[in-house]
């Protein structure tokens, strides 16, 4: 905005540090004068100490306020007083770097991926008694509990294994299948968020999921994570369940091609065989890009997800994923002798045929295995060990 003012107003204006463009002038259609100056530099100084210190804290121009201490002295209640009307005013400030990448990448996904949303919702008794269970066992181990946060992790790196489709990317004219899991998670940081990743995801049994997810997060929010944990992510994982939300959908973090909004597990009115229950119930919504992932794909993807929270024990912990250590037979206190069940026989942790082992659940099958001290087998997968 062009400011009129006659030369010694300017000169005068200079040599007090008075900005022009907040003084009302009284000269020929609105110029300002020598004695427009004069008058604000007298006001400006015709103030408290506190005030002045005030107005300084508040970058509030003292030559604006009106005093209202004898002769027109600007007092601390004047200073507040003009503070207060500022703050009525729209605020500007520069833009973090933080904030213009996230702008950027996100303005890109929407522009350039077609969005598809598919929600469901999801049982989740299984799941908190599962959260319960472990919960229990790492109190006596003095670990930290698994959260349901980790949990989800865990379910999705399986069903991602099962669906590849879901990891690839389209680069130019062709579908990149990407060799492993990477799994990206968002997290909230101070002025933005950032997506640290968990490397081969689906090969880590779920206490060492629940580690480096931790280990990730806490990187994240000091602010340390370095660039090979924040790339070559193939899926992501965004959860606002902590804030009590119910449901949302997220915007694909590109080069990826879907990725998960996970909403809080909450208490719901819900018809079951005619009859109205009360049961914990999470929703969860997919976010996938339509190039690549058709509805029954997505559909079957989270139905295989769904099926994976709603029966944990054995959904969750396939053989695989649970590796337990063979302690040496309290009995005969050599090599431990197992036999695989057949498929249904009740195993129990701490007995195998006669001999007692402390924490080891057999596999089922049918061919007799002979073991050492020290070696590992899997878990019975109809069974939770406490492991």
């Amino acid at each position: 905005i062009r400011v009129f003012a006659s030369p010694l107003a300017r000169r005068l204006a200079r040599e007090k540090m008075i900005n022009l463009s907040e003084i009302t002038g009284t000269g020929p259609n609105g110029r300002i004068q020598k004695k427009d100056v004069l008058l604000a530099s007298e006001k400006k100084n015709c103030a408290t100490s506190v005030a002045k210190k005030l107005a300084l804290q508040q970058e509030i121009d003292l030559s604006q306020v009106q005093g209202t201490g004898p002769r027109g002295r600007v007092q601390k209640a004047d200073v507040l007083s003009a503070a207060a009307r500022k703050a009525g005013e729209e605020r500007r400030e520069r833009i973090t770097s933080m904030r213009r990448t996230i702008a950027g990448r996100l303005s890109y996904s929407k522009q350039t991926i077609p969005h598809a949303y598919y929600t469901c919702d999801i049982v989740a008794e299984a799941l908190v008694n599962l959260k319960e269970k472990l919960a229990v066992h790492k109190d006596k181990t003095g670990e930290k509990a698994v959260t349901y946060n980790e949990l989800i992790l865990f379910a999705v790196s399986r069903a991602l294994r099962d669906f590849p489709l879901f990891t690839a990317r389209i680069e130019d004219n062709e579908i990149v299948y990407s060799p492993a899991i990477n799994l990206g998670m968002a997290v909230s940081v101070s002025g933005g968020l950032v997506v640290p990743v968990i490397p081969a995801a689906d090969k880590l049994p779920l206490n060492e999921m629940a580690r480096k997810a931790r280990e990730l997060s806490e990187k994240a929010r000091k602010g340390t994570l370095s660039e090979p944990e924040i790339s070559g992510g193939v899926f992501t994982v965004s959860n606002l369940g902590n804030y009590g939300i119910r449901q949302f959908s997220a915007i694909i973090n590109p080069p990826e091609a879907g990725i998960l909004a996970v909403g809080a597990i909450e208490d719901r009115v819900c018809a079951v065989s005619g009859c109205v229950q009360i049961q914990k119930m999470m929703t969860l919504t997919l976010s996938a890009d339509h190039r690549l992932i058709d509805g029954k794909e997505a559909a079957d993807f989270l139905n295989r997800l769904k099926q994976y929270l709603q029966e944990p024990l054995p959904a969750i912990q396939r053989p695989e994923d649970v590796l337990v250590k063979v302690e040496a037979c309290s009995v005969c206190g050599t090599d431990v002798h197992i036999m695989n069940v057949p498929p249904g026989y009740p195993a129990k942790p701490g007995t195998v045929l006669g001999h007692e082992l402390v924490g080891v659940v057999v596999e089922t099958g049918s061919d007799v295995t002979t073991l050492k001290a020290g070696d590992r087998v899997v878990c019975n997968p109809n069974e939770y060990c406490g492991v």
